[in-house]
This record gives structure tokens, C-alpha cells and sequence, in this order.
């Protein structure tokens, strides 16, 4: 599935030229097409810190200016021990905020690779892309780029690339087997190398596509294999929210 261009909210109309949730409605805006946005909320920039740090930070200066004060006047014992203690609720409360996302991703993680391991065995490898059947689909190949992955930085070999959950872009590319045709041309896709959930897929890489699938001719198809005709149709990979297509590497 391809992410549109224009979103509107489904209850009172509002427009955005990007995929967020209505602020008024507070529901996600659906694409021409129909579909909800890929990512219905904005990114939170890098600069932004956390709620975490700002409160340990506020807590640590509250607990310096007790210390400043304690040491100012005839030294109480009470007051001091309290200070310190504050300061250390303060440094307590920076190192949730660097814990916490991390054990948040890794979770995360965690369930999205036994997701991956879970579909890997339900959809056993094909023995060749011509002879692959619509549905739940497997195959293996070596990848051919048509259309580059915006952004990428790596000019018109890289097809698809993915640095975060919500990082990452496809363009439109072909995965050949030497008999077959596989396009994936979507906005729903992950990319794996081992156990992480980050890469990029260039011109030539062997990787493996999992993912449902359907039979639609694909004009390129003449192109790059003598044995298809230009209406021919061939396996084109088709992902969603709930089942994006899995990139593989290695």
C-alpha cells in the first residue's frame, strides 16, 4: 500500500497536505484513497528532550539550592541529607528517562521478530517467483531498482532503506530469480538483517520478500526477463498496516 498525498478528516473535513490526526476530532485523516496515514502523528523532533530529563534536571537544581543553602548558614544535618537526597531523585529521574525508551524499543522489537519468524513459517520459501501463487507469498532473488528510494543519499542504487520504525522509504524495485518477476512498489514494508530491524536494500542485493501478494501486470516485466510479454502478469507485493512487506537481507 502507497501512503497518499492528500488527507482529510472523516468527521469535519479538515484538509492537510501530510498524514496526521484531526486536532479537532482527534482522529486519524484518511488518504484519497481511503486509507488511514502510514505515521498519524508528527515526529518528535531530536532536539525535544524528555519530560524525564526536564523534571530530574528541575529536581537536581531544586536540590543544589538546598545544598547552597545549608552550606551558607551553620550546617544542618537534616537539611544537607535532604539536599543530597533530592539531588539523587534528580539523576534517579535522567536515568529513567534514557532507560525507558530503550526498553520500549527493545520490547518492541522483540514482538515485531517473532512476528517475522511467525510468517516466515507460515509462508515456505518458493521454489522459483514464476511458479509463486497469490497470498501468503516467500521468495528469493536479487533486486533491481526502477525507481530509487527518495531521500536515500545513496543516489539510484538503493531501493528501500529503513533507519528507525518510522524512518525509512522504498522506492520501486524488482526482485528476479533468473526465471521470475517479483515487484515491490510500497509504503508498509520493514527491513531485516538478522535480528535488527534497520538496513538498505541495493541494486543486486539478495534478499527475500515475505508478504501477501497478488498476480498484476507490470510493463518493466518485458524488460527484465525475455520470458514475460508486456501484459503478462506477475507477483507484485502488496503490504499493510497489520502485514507490511518484510525485506530480508542476508
Amino acid at each position: 500500500m502507497r501512503e497518499g498525498s492528500r488527507f482529510q478528516c472523516p468527521e469535519c473535513g479538515t484538509t492537510s497536505p501530510i498524514g496526521i490526526s484531526c486536532d479537532r476530532c482527534r482522529v486519524p485523516m484518511i488518504d484519497e484513497n481511503g486509507n488511514p496515514p502510514l505515521r498519524p502523528a508528527l515526529p518528535r523532533p531530536k532536539w525535544v528532550t524528555s519530560m524525564w530529563t526536564v523534571s530530574g534536571a528541575i529536581v537536581i537544581g531544586g536540590g543544589w539550592f538546598l545544598l547552597r543553602v545549608s552550606s551558607e548558614r551553620e550546617v544542618i544535618p537534616g537539611l544537607f541529607l535532604a539536599s543530597l537526597a533530592v539531588m539523587a531523585l534528580g539523576l534517579a529521574l535522567i536515568a529513567l528517562g534514557a532507560f525507558i525508551p530503550r526498553a520500549r524499543d527493545h520490547r518492541e522489537l522483540v514482538g515485531r521478530l517473532a512476528r517475522v519468524e511467525r510468517l516466515k513459517r507460515g509462508a515456505a520459501l518458493a521454489s522459483s517467483i514464476a511458479g509463486a501463487q497469490p497470498g501468503l507469498v516467500r521468495v528469493r532473488g536479487r533486486v533491481k531498482v526502477l525507481a530509487p528510494a527518495p531521500h536515500s543519499g545513496a543516489g539510484t542504487s538503493c531501493a528501500a532503506f529503513q533507519t528507525s520504525p518510522s524512518e525509512k522509504e522504498c522506492g520501486r524495485f524488482a526482485v528476479l530469480d533468473g526465471g521470475g518477476v517479483a515487484l515491490v512498489d510500497d509504503d508498509c514494508f520493514e527491513v531485516w538483517r538478522g535480528g535488527d530491524n534497520r538496513g538498505e536494500v541495493t541494486e543486486g542485493t539478495e534478499i527475500e520478500v515475505i508478504g501477501g501478494a497478488s498476480l498484476a501486470p507490470v510493463p518493466e516485466a518485458a524488460l527484465l526477463v525475455t520470458a514475460y510479454r508486456q501484459d503478462q502478469k506477475v507477483l507484485v507485493f502488496n503490504g499493510t498496516l497489520e502485514t507490511p512487506v518484510l525485506l530480508v537481507l542476508g
